[in-house]
């Protein structure tokens, strides 16, 4: 019997440094995991700093494979859409997100982005005589001179400083 006892001792003793182990080990990966994001985080507000949208957007996403409730990953990724003018995909990263955590700052950001989504009574209809005269105002140039020029260049451009607004066009001229 005493070897019986001698025999259950070992066995709890090796049960014991097992769990001990395993308790380091999923303490160290945590740890590993919570670092990971952080370093990303630092490095996605770095890209974005330079106005590196690509990568930060990238890195951004990286972070959401690892931790997809991370609320900073979401917003920053959401306002780089915003950035570009594609309102639509940052509410849809906005709306995955709350789906998936309630925080404040998401339903903030949701509803501004809601407020730049036109709704069918916000758009307009705009002929190329109307974009000629408006063209000619920025431009400085009669209606008829804008229209001469290239009326299918117009309405790029018009269509163009929605998406892009940021971005400034130069006609064939050197006019911008």
């Amino acid at each position: 019997m005493k070897i019986g006892k001698v025999s259950e001792k070992k066995f709890l003793i090796i049960l014991s440094v097992i769990l001990i182990a395993a308790a380091i080990t999923i303490v160290f990966i945590i740890g590993a995991r919570a670092n990971r994001i952080k370093n990303d985080l630092n490095l996605g507000r770095q890209y974005l700093n330079e106005l590196d949208y690509k990568s930060a957007l990238f890195t951004f996403e990286g972070v959401l494979q690892i931790d997809s409730r991370n609320v900073e990953a979401a917003l920053a990724i959401a306002d780089i859409y915003r950035t570009w003018g594609m309102y639509e995909e940052a509410l849809s990263v906005i709306d995955k997100a709350i789906s998936k955590h309630s925080d404040e700052r998401l339903t903030t950001a949701a509803s501004e982005l809601q407020k730049l989504i036109p709704t069918p009574d916000d758009i307009i209809e705009i002929n190329d005589e109307t974009l000629a005269i408006i063209f000619g105002r920025i431009f400085e140039k009669s209606s008829d001179e804008i229209t001469q020029r290239d009326p299918d260049r117009i309405t790029e451009i018009y269509y163009a400083s929605f998406v892009w607004p940021s971005v400034s066009f130069t006609l064939d001229d050197g006019t911008k």
